[in-house]
Parts: structure tokens; sequence; C-alpha cells
């Protein structure tokens, strides 16, 4: 699976997640969890998406052996931090 296509699919799982929640939220009126809702769609959905677009626009930057080897380093210190952010 191409690099852009990964963060297009966690993109689309942390928006089903988020909305899941807003929902419940919603249907309950009861907004304890808004802030995990809020990072989970921000910076969850917002810069999943972003990479996949910038990934996407330029695959010759993407295409290097270099930057293939830091992909994985920099997603799992982007999900640490968001995780970690959300209290």
């Amino acid at each position: 699976m191409k690099i852009d296509r990964l963060f297009l699919v966690i993109a689309a799982i942390y928006i089903l997640i988020g909305m899941g929640l807003g929902s419940y939220m919603g249907m309950n009126q009861d907004f304890t969890h808004r802030t995990a809702h809020t990072h989970i769609n921000l910076p969850g959905f917002v810069s999943m998406t972003l990479f996949a677009l910038v990934y996407r626009s330029w695959p010759a930057h993407c295409a290097r052996p270099a930057i293939d080897r830091k992909i994985p380093t920099g997603m799992v210190q982007n999900r640490t931090s968001l995780v970690t952010s959300a209290r």
C-alpha cells in the first residue's frame, strides 16, 4: 500500500471515530468528552488528510529511500502526540 493511501485510510478511521463520538455526545447531551472529540477530528483527521495530500502531490519526494525510512517514525511520533495530548 502506498503511503498516501495509508494516510487516507487512517484519516477515514479518525473521522469515523470522531463523528461517532460527536453523535453519541449530541444524543446524550453529555459533552464531557468534547476535548477528545476535538483532538480526534482536528489533529487526527485533518493532519492525516494533509499528509496524504502532500505525499500525493509530490511523489518524487516520497520515492527517495531516505524519506521512506523516516515515514514510519514520523507517523508513530505524530500518533503518539495525538493520543497523549487528548486528556
